[in-house]
Parts: C-alpha cells; sequence; structure tokens
C-alpha cells in the first residue's frame, strides 16, 4: 500500500500511524527509507526512548508523540 501511495502521489507527504508499533529508530529508518516524513511513536514509549530514536534518524523527519495524564495507560491499540 506505502508503494502505491507513494507511485500514485509522489508530492504527498507520508506519515506512519503509531499502530504500526515504532519502538526503536531501526522502524523510524526502515520507513524514512520507503518515504515517510513523520512516524508516530508507539504510545508506550519513554521520553528517553523518543530521544534516543531522534538521535539516530536525520533531522529531516518528524516525530510524533502521544502524551497521557496520569489517570491513563498507554497501551497498543489504545489508553485506558
Amino acid at each position: 500500500m506505502f508503494a502505491i501511495a507513494r507511485r500514485v502521489l509522489p508530492q504527498m507527504e507520508l506519515h506512519i500511524s503509531t499502530q504500526a508499533n515504532n519502538t526503536n529508530y531501526g522502524t523510524y529508518l526502515f520507513w524514512y527509507g520507503l518515504g515517510a516524513k513523520r512516524v508516530v511513536s508507539a504510545r508506550e514509549l519513554s521520553l528517553e526512548e523518543i530521544k534516543e530514536i531522534r538521535a539516530h534518524i536525520p533531522e529531516d523527519m518528524e516525530i510524533e508523540s502521544f502524551i497521557t495524564g496520569p489517570c491513563a495507560f498507554p497501551t497498543p491499540g489504545g489508553a485506558f
């Protein structure tokens, strides 16, 4: 699907959902290599883990992250 989107809409910025289980910089580099501009972090990542990812990916790649309150439990698939 990603390759089709790149072919059909080459000028469109492509973003990768948190549902893609983006938990380390290897996944970010994978998506970047396919042309993604922004990757949404897995919800369970800590600030330190996000900083580690940022240190290992290209500067022009964007990271989007969810911030939950003290009553929310970040889990894959939703926050409870």
